[in-house]
């Protein structure tokens, strides 16, 4: 069996993987990414962009393929009880690009594969890393290259199957895998829960009229509802909902494509739901449903693994992290994450040791664990909401941003995020 060599093995071809071989590139070191999926995502969950991230991608020249067909927001709206708390700019002052972009993940994805492929690093679709073993110069490990057969005999069916099994050793991998990380489990990491899970009803539609360019989070008794404009006169609604309590959920699992963001199965759900819960938490949205193109219950977890990794694997994005969907810090976050794990590989490259490495770690689990609400303190100010005041760590984990931008759009709310 022959065995190929790379500096860097990336484990997952979605963004974050697909941004930390953008990075490592730019800094020289050569990178193979792998992804168990064909070419492509179907659909997702995320759809934005924060300015944190278009300055990420300006730097590595992909900005201007990604914003095309985007859709540009600028504030977040927060509403309760039909009230306009707030209108929050969503990027701090002086940011280079103060908005966020609405686009679809596929399109993110397509546009870092193409600015990959540019400069010679293709991925390698349906190959999945089986399994690793770390030594002192690097890690060796084992890549089975999957192919879909036909199985079955009295009812035929489309399976994916390995093909053949490669070796490949590098010097550094990264666990870019996603929530059901192998690299992670491999690695022996816990991944606990650090607050209970979440269901949201989502529905993507066309809009029968026009919608301003800004987001709305609505706080509701029954739970938080995201609206957020798409490009193409599209539309989406996110409700929390409890599935055992609401009507309309079927009990076959929908056809259509869902993205999985925690284990469980993702019911089929009814258009007559959409309208009731329109009805009942959003009952001024007037623009008007055309089309429903797609709906899906999904269920999001709150996880942190323990580490970020240890020795020549590390970590990045849902590999290490979940959260709710309405802020879409996880994405986000991690394609930071991405950047500064490129840019500690490269230093300890050259200067031996992983203090860089361990330095990214720190700071990635101090930040999270502030966006978990398990670090840190919020204090609420005299002028805040009473709908915000009782309702601040899901507020704070459904605003479009991290740092210095969620600390501005906090205290337009009137909260102040300590250390």
């Amino acid at each position: 069996m022959k065995t190929e060599t790379t500096d860097v093995l990336i484990a997952g071809g979605g963004p974050v993987g697909l941004t930390a071989a953008l990075c490592l590139q730019a800094h020289g070191i050569h990178s193979m990414v792998i992804e168990a999926k064909p070419r492509g995502v179907t659909h997702s969950y995320a759809l934005a962009l924060h300015p944190a991230s278009l300055d990420l991608l300006e730097s590595v020249g992909v900005l201007d393929d990604v914003l095309d067909g985007t859709l540009a927001v600028s504030r977040v709206v927060v509403q309760a009880d039909g009230r306009r708390l707030a209108s929050l700019p969503v990027a701090a002052q002086g940011a280079r690009h103060p908005f966020l972009a609405v686009t679809g993940q596929d399109r993110l994805e397509s546009a870092l594969v193409r600015a990959l492929e540019a400069r010679g690093v293709h991925v390698r679709w349906n190959h999945r890393l089986a399994r690793f073993q770390q030594h002192a110069e690097g890690l060796a490990a084992e890549i089975d290259e999957l192919e879909e057969r036909v199985i079955g005999y009295a009812t035929a069916r489309f399976d994916w199957m390995v093909r053949r099994t490669h070796s490949v050793d590098a010097r550094y991998l990264i666990g870019a895998d996603g929530h059901g990380s192998l690299v992670r489990r491999q690695l022996d990491i816990d991944f606990p829960e650090v607050a209970p899970a979440e269901h949201f009803a989502v529905f993507e539609f066309q809009v029968r009229g026009s919608l301003p360019d800004e987001a709305v989070l609505v706080l509701h008794p029954e739970g938080l509802a995201v609206l957020w404009p798409l490009p193409g006169g599209r539309a989406r609604w996110s409700f929390a909902v409890h599935p055992r309590a609401e009507g309309g959920i079927g009990r076959d699992k929908d056809h259509e494509p869902v993205q999985i963001f925690g284990p469980g199965a993702f019911p089929a759900l009814e258009e007559q739901l959409f309208e009731r819960l329109l009805a009942e938490r959003a009952p001024w949205f007037t623009a008007g449903v055309e089309h429903v193109y797609w709906r899906m219950l999904v269920r999001f977890e709150r996880r942190l693994a323990d580490a970020f990794g240890r020795g020549r694997v590390w970590l990045a994005g849902d590999a290490a992290h979940l959260t709710g969907p309405a802020g879409i810090q996880s994405m986000n976050v991690g394609l930071r994450e991405a950047r500064d794990l490129a840019e500690a590989l490269s230093i300890d490259r050259q200067r031996g040791g992983t203090r860089a490495l361990e330095a990214y770690q720190a700071h990635a689990l101090d930040e999270w664990r502030r966006l978990l609400g398990l670090a840190g303190s919020v204090a609420v100010g005299p002028g805040a909401p009473k709908e915000i005041a009782g309702s601040v760590a899901r507020v704070l984990s459904a605003l479009p941003g991290s740092g210095r931008a969620l600390a501005e759009m906090a205290g337009g709310l009137g909260l102040t995020l300590g250390g």
